[in-house]
């Protein structure tokens, strides 16, 4: 992966666990950030599983690519979200802290999750990285506290999160389903609000991208 400079922002979706979000997470941000600028959806995973995603649906509101032809397409737009490959290797991580203003790492309120996460982020650590975030996802509703749990272990980790978790809902399955985002989920009057989730999340990486901008002109001035 390489910089290119037309993007105003690239954000990478990652993951060192097979289920653990990623895929849903990247489709939902493409389409957060496709209401405002045109959004490229790269699926650089060998598993295919966002390309079938949207090849059992009837469209999605922004392009969705295979990894190859990024070069090609990258210029034409103002945000490229990237599903990457499941366990990253060293090689990928370095090319993934360059290339990206972002790095959201989906992770499910478990202990094997917990533990994957762990490694990755000692990785991360090693490569002096900073530009990255856990989202919590699939957080069980109240009043199972295991998303409060889990929040409160990843922060004596110091690792850093997310404000906003993503809600566990039968809605997401049935996104899957239709090949469709989950506010267009046909037959779930409750889908608006795990839709919801992800655009607080799009929110709050505008934030943090706008707040690294501002760092960066004080710095230059």
């Amino acid at each position: 992966m390489r910089r290119h400079d037309m993007a105003k922002r690239i954000i990478t979706v990652t993951s060192l666990k097979g289920g653990a979000g990623k895929t849903t997470s990247a489709l939902h941000l493409a389409a957060y950030y496709q209401q405002t600028s045109s959004t490229l959806l790269v699926d650089a995973d060998p598993n295919r599983s966002l390309r079938e995603w949207v090849a059992r649906g009837v469209g999605l509101p922004f392009q969705v690519i295979g990894e190859a032809s990024l070069a090609k397409e990258a210029g034409k737009f103002e945000t490229i979200i990237i599903d990457t490959k499941g366990r990253p290797e060293r090689d990928d991580l370095d090319d993934m802290i360059a290339g990206s203003d972002m790095i959201v790492v989906p992770c499910p309120p478990d202990a094997q999750a917990v533990a994957t996460l762990r490694m990755l982020f000692a990785q991360f650590r090693q490569l002096g990285a900073t530009n990255y975030r856990v989202l919590l996802v699939n957080v069980p509703p109240l009043p199972q506290r295991d998303g409060e749990e889990y929040r409160a272990l990843l922060t004596d980790l110091d690792i850093p999160l997310f404000r906003r978790s993503i809600r566990s809902a039968k809605a997401f399955r049935k996104a899957s389903m239709q090949g469709c985002t989950v506010d267009r989920v046909s037959d779930d009057r409750r889908s608006y609000l795990a839709w919801y989730d992800y655009e607080e999340v799009g929110r709050e990486i505008d934030e943090i991208l706008i707040a690294q901008s501002t760092s960066r002109l004080q710095r230059a001035s």
